[in-house]
């Protein structure tokens, strides 16, 4: 442990005035920037309220790209971080639905899961 932390503290001088463990390639891939990660703003905790699984629902985007996101569910936790966005004017399957309930305000929302990409907000 202490040999560890002496090569870390050897690396962190060594970078200059950045200091930055991270970013020098030492943890992670080279850039990798673990503040941003911790500190990012597409992720949002929700609290399960209910799920359910159902035989593929047809889904069609219409005009507009729909955000979609990674589920890490915990006991009643649900984290969803953004992944990307579905492409406009397409047909996806949907197999499976969630309610959360957002810890703040107290309103529950549903999000659906897009079979092959991740979770849509489908709250009408």
């Amino acid at each position: 442990m202490i040999l560890i932390l002496k090569l870390l503290t050897r690396e962190a001088l060594a970078m200059g005035s950045s200091g930055n463990v991270f970013s020098s390639g030492v943890i992670g891939s080279p850039g990798f920037d673990v503040t941003k990660w911790f500190t990012n703003s597409n992720r949002h905790e929700f609290i399960l309220q209910s799920t359910k699984s159902f035989k593929a629902r047809p889904y069609h985007t219409g005009d507009s790209p729909v955000t979609y996101y990674v589920a890490m569910i915990n006991g009643d936790r649900v984290m969803l971080t953004k992944q990307g966005v579905l492409a406009p004017n397409t047909h996806y399957d949907l197999t499976k639905s969630i309610t959360v309930k957002i810890p703040v305000t107290g309103k529950s929302q549903t999000f659906s899961y897009v079979s092959d990409y991740g979770w849509i907000n489908t709250t009408k």
